[in-house]
Order: structure tokens, then sequence, then C-alpha cells
């Protein structure tokens, strides 16, 4: 059980559902959608957005059913050992995953702004960072989720300035693309929308959980909105062959925007969003780190340190853009498995074996 003094509030898990999925895919998610479904991208978003309120709604009812989180629920379903075996291998998905997040991230800083600066130098700042934040528990790393929020969310408005010279007729009519390659399209905007698995471990850290499944789906439906509203900015600003060639979409577009006090507003932005990849990657490492703790009665603390040294070797021989490329396609590979396959078994299975849970609790 978690103790009362360790819990958040409700309404806080629409801020850390917005900073588990946009993070560092929000700065180029539009190429790879592109390549697919054409300018039929957009419906890929809203389809994608449903699909990602449908699973919200199974994984609280996993949650709600059990009142605990899933590292307990596997444990019960598939036995210590196997149970235990699944969690490990969730918690390396979130340990991927914060890997991912960080090493596209320092390519984004060493493309735009310190070409020079080697990869381990970034990595051991934000290693360091990371520690110092997760080690203060898991108010604080809500916290970070909410201070973020607020501190990015003005950059939205400087995606207004590619309208002026923006064109949407190319967007006309809709669905030019086959309905197979808008479908299609979703597994490659996974990347952009995972984030959600998250609430299955962080569930018992919410007071009155049950009743936090509304600002969850908010926190989601914020998400979609925001890609959709990007994507369509990018899509009237970019054309196809354009886009073709824009690795970073949208640090691209915020180059229009012209100020006489900054010279290079996407110096700033790189800066400000260190406050989105942040976010992402603590809640990953924190997950990763208390879901080894449960399983293996290791101290936290030890096992964070551990997981750091691990990104941290791994952002030393991560490097290339191939290599960072074949990164975030298999994340989203696996994670659309998780979601979209797993967890609508483990939600079968949990019915399954409720009853055998109550007479067990009793």
């Amino acid at each position: 059980m978690v103790k009362e003094r360790y819990k958040i509030d409700g309404f806080l898990v629409f801020y850390i559902i917005v900073a588990a999925q946009v993070g560092v895919g929000v700065l180029g998610f539009q190429r790879v959608i592109m390549s697919k479904a054409g300018y039929d991208g957009w419906i890929t978003i809203i389809l994608t957005g449903i699909l990602f309120h449908l699973a919200i709604y199974i994984i609280y009812s996993i949650l709600n059913r059990y009142k605990t989180d899933v590292i307990e629920i596997q444990r019960f379903i598939f036995g210590k050992w196997i149970g235990g075996f699944i969690n490990l291998i969730i918690a390396f998905y979130f340990l991927y995953n914060s890997v991912t997040v960080l090493t596209t991230f320092i390519e984004v800083i060493q493309v735009w702004m310190f070409p020079t600066l080697s990869s381990w130098v970034l990595g051991f700042l934000f290693c360091s960072l990371i520690y110092y934040i997760v080690s203060g528990g898991f108010r604080v790393v809500t916290g970070m989720c909410f201070l973020g929020f607020f501190i990015t969310i003005p950059l939205i408005l400087f995606l207004l300035f590619p309208l002026e010279y923006s064109d949407f007729v190319p967007l006309l009519p809709i669905i030019q693309k086959p309905i197979g390659s808008i479908v299609g399209a979703i597994s490659d905007s996974m990347i952009s929308f995972m984030g959600i698995e998250l609430l299955l471990i962080f569930y018992p850290f919410i007071k009155n959980p049950e009743k936090s499944q509304k600002s969850a789906q908010f926190g989601s439906l914020f998400t979609t909105v925001l890609y959709l509203l990007i994507i369509i900015i990018t899509f009237g600003f970019f054309s196809e062959d354009q886009l073709e060639r824009t690795i970073w979409a949208t640090l691209s577009m915020f180059k229009v925007a012209e100020f006489s006090f900054i010279e290079r507003l996407e110096y700033v932005t790189v800066t400000v969003w260190v406050f989105v990849v942040v976010p992402t990657m603590i809640l990953y490492l924190w997950a990763s780190s208390r879901i080894i703790k449960r399983t293996t009665n290791f101290s936290q603390r030890k096992v964070i340190i551990c997981l750091l040294l691990i990104v941290l070797i791994s952002i030393v021989f991560i490097n290339s853009r191939i290599e960072i490329n074949y990164l975030n396609q298999a994340v989203n590979y696996v994670s659309f498995y998780l979601i979209f396959a797993y967890i609508p078994i483990l939600f079968i299975l949990s019915k399954l074996f409720y009853r055998k849970y109550r007479r067990t609790m009793k």
C-alpha cells in the first residue's frame, strides 16, 4: 500500500498523461505519417487518438477492479515467477523508451545547437538531473510534469506564424489515400501517443484513483488535438516533397517566427523543450525502477543509478541517424503490441481471475 502522503490529487493525472505523450516525437512525427497516409495523415491522428481513449478505458477497467498496480495483478494471474518475469520485461520496455527519448533529443541538440558537443557530456548532464528528480519520489516527478506543461504551452502560439505562408488546398479532397494506408499509419504514430501505459504503475499513487479516469481521458484528448493542429499546419506549410526531406518539421516551422530581440527562435524552442523531454524520461525511469524494486526488493535509488548508467552507456554507442531511427521504429511496434494486444488480453484474464482474487483477499 502507498501511504497517503505520497499520493497525488486526481486532476494531476492530466499533466502526467500529457507529459508522457508529448515528448521529443512531436518535433518530427509528421514525415513518418506522411510517408504512408499522405495528406490524409490528420485522419490517422484522429483514429489513433480514439484508440488511445479506448485503451485508457481498458486500463482503468483492469486497475479499478483490482485496486492495485499491474505489478501485483500480473503476479496473481501468472504466478510469482512468470508474473515477475513479465514485470521485468515491462521494466525493460520503459527503460528502452527512456533511451530512445534521450538519444533522439540529444541528436536534436547536436543538429540544431551544438554539433561538436559529445553525446556522453549531454547524457551525463541529463542523467544527473533525472536522478535528482526521481530520487525525490513520485510527487516530485508529478510536480515536474505540471511545471513542464505551463512552461512549454506558450510555444504552441509560435506555430501560428506559418499560417501566413500555408496553403491547405492539397488536403482536399479528403481520403486521397487507400483506407488501408491511413489505418496502417497508426502503428507509425505510436511513438507520439505512447505513455498511457504508465498508468499501470502509478495508479496506486492517485487519491481516489477510480475518479481520475476523466483527467486521463482529457489529457489524451489534449494530446490528440495538439498533434492534429500541428500536422494540419505542417501539411499546409510544406509540400509533400519538402516534408520527405525534413526530419524535424515542427522545429523548422519555428524558424518562420521572427522577433527583433530573438535572432534564432529555434534555439529558444530546443532549450525550452528540455522541460518536455525531462518529464517524459523521469516518468519512464521512475516506472522502470519502481517495477524492479517491487519485483526484486532492491532499493529504488540503487536501481535508478544502475538504470541511468545503462542509459548513459547506450547514448555513447547509439549516435547515428540510422541507429536512432531504428530505435524509434522498434518502440513504435513494441508499444503498439503492448497497448493494443497485451493489455486487452490482460483485461480478459483479469475478469476471469477476479473471483479467485476476491476469495484470496478475504
